[in-house]
């Protein structure tokens, strides 16, 4: 792990949220809000927080659904196809803790999701869009059943999806991608050749990497 969160690691909990709090030494920048994929958990993304942006702080969070050993950050249908109502249910108290960041005076934050966190995280800007300033969504699905309502006008995503992708169709990430541009979003796009794993050659780091840094969030 990087120095830069060696010291001062906290696990807190705050409207229902179990997260991991790692303080850097630049505060003023803004956070990472790290969301996990399904069967994860909180630390699953602090090695990619600390390869894309070790001078940042990070909020780790821990999903409220337990799940083959880990957790998840909302409820699927028993066929594993998404349920809607369960996954708005599931925004509110995540919205609650960005509003709690706020609230503590923390500049506004990134947030980074992978796989069930990308959905999360989707629909998480989507609900609240003043409440984090960027979202790196990695094996992304839409959350949404129809257009999205929020206006996103300017709002900064980079969506990283695979090509060879086991768990996703090849219209799952464009279908997310253009709902965002149609609401005014941002988005920067990049189809990765492997599967739902991490990409072999780093691209996942490299992308985000420079995603933050050109984007200036």
């Amino acid at each position: 792990m990087a120095k830069a969160f060696e010291a001062n690691r906290i696990m807190r909990q705050v409207a229902g949220i179990q997260f991991l709090e790692l303080l850097s030494t630049a505060p003023d920048l803004a956070p990472l809000v790290l969301l996990h994929g399904s069967g994860r958990r909180e630390d699953d993304l602090l090695e990619f927080a600390a390869a894309i942006a070790p001078e940042r702080s990070v909020f780790a969070l821990r999903g409220s659904v337990p799940l083959d050993g880990g957790f998840a950050l909302f409820n699927r249908n028993p066929d594993r196809s998404l349920d809607h109502g369960e996954i708005v249910r599931a925004m509110g108290p995540l919205a609650d803790f960005l509003g709690w960041l706020g609230d503590e005076g923390r500049p506004v934050p990134v947030l980074v999701g992978y796989s069930n966190g990308a959905i999360a995280a989707a629909a998480l800007l989507a609900k609240a869009p003043l409440l984090s300033c960027g979202a790196i969504l990695m094996r992304p699905m839409s959350p949404f059943a129809k257009a999205i309502e929020t206006d996103l006008a300017g709002y900064p995503v980079l969506s990283l999806s695979a090509a060879k992708d086991e768990r996703r169709t090849p219209s799952d990430a464009p279908e997310l991608e253009s709902q965002l541009r149609q609401a005014g979003a941002s988005v920067e796009t990049h189809v990765l050749p492997g599967g739902h794993g991490w990409d072999e050659e780093g691209r996942d780091i490299s992308l985000s990497r420079k995603w933050l840094e050109t984007a200036r969030l």
